[in-house]
């Protein structure tokens, strides 16, 4: 690959290998789906390129702190780190033994991501998080990887 003029290329290789927790198939709840249509509804756009949703091409869900795999391990207590990252999450009725009303309760645990910056070559399970997030504040038209540059859409 040759970097545009007045740039180079940064390669990384990534490999993980971590444990999981043994885990039922996913699924999509209807929790999940209804609080996705929510935040579409109030005009929510993908967070890196504000692109619109459409029926063509509709918007996606990133599970933002907690995925679903991992919601068996995590602490919900008192004091823990995700109380204090979701403060307005409703923690008075939340069912530790019941995770799925967190984890799939878009407003709380929810991304908006178009195709792309989804599961895409610019997507968050494309690249690592430093690079995904920084194509947010990125100037329109900068390279990021070959044929793709920063893009953004203007509010209708």
């Amino acid at each position: 690959m040759t970097a545009p003029t007045g740039y180079h290329e940064l390669k990384k290789t990534i490999t993980e290998d971590i444990f999981i927790q043994d885990h039922a198939a996913r699924v999509t709840t209807a929790l999940f789906e209804r609080t996705r249509a929510e935040l579409i509804a109030a005009g929510g756009r993908c967070w890196i390129c504000n692109k619109p949703h459409t029926h063509e091409d509709p918007l996606e869900l990133h599970h933002s702190h907690i995925e679903r795999c991992l919601m068996g391990e995590v602490d919900y207590g008192p004091g823990s780190n995700i109380r204090r990252d979701l403060p307005s999450f409703d923690w008075d009725h939340f069912d530790p033994n019941n995770p799925t009303e967190l984890i799939d309760d878009a407003r709380a645990n929810g991304l908006l991501l178009c195709k792309l910056h989804h599961t895409g070559p610019l997507g968050i399970h494309s690249m690592t998080y430093p690079e995904f997030e920084a194509q947010r504040y990125l100037k329109e038209g900068t390279p990021i990887i070959e044929g793709h540059v920063a893009h953004f859409y203007l509010e209708a």
